[in-house]
């Protein structure tokens, strides 16, 4: 399931924007980008004690969390 998926499922989304892919190639800029980046955040949540979670299951979470859907009403 996609973000905008999951912002449907949750209510708070009509319907999902489709979204098409961009290389950096497709967009020229000033700036060196690399061809490919990640954030590695390891040390920063070992320093804090989390686990690590998929993004996919995190974003879920919050968007049904109960602050989410109360703040909507």
């Amino acid at each position: 399931m996609v973000i905008g998926e999951l912002g449907v499922v949750a209510g708070l989304l009509e319907r999902a924007a489709r979204v098409l892919p961009l290389t950096t190639a497709d967009s020229p800029s000033p700036a060196q980008r690399p061809s490919y980046s990640l954030l590695d955040c390891s040390s920063s949540r070992a320093a804090l004690g989390l686990e690590s979670a998929h993004w996919r299951a995190a974003l879920a979470e919050v968007l049904g969390s109960s602050e989410l859907n109360a703040s909507r009403s």
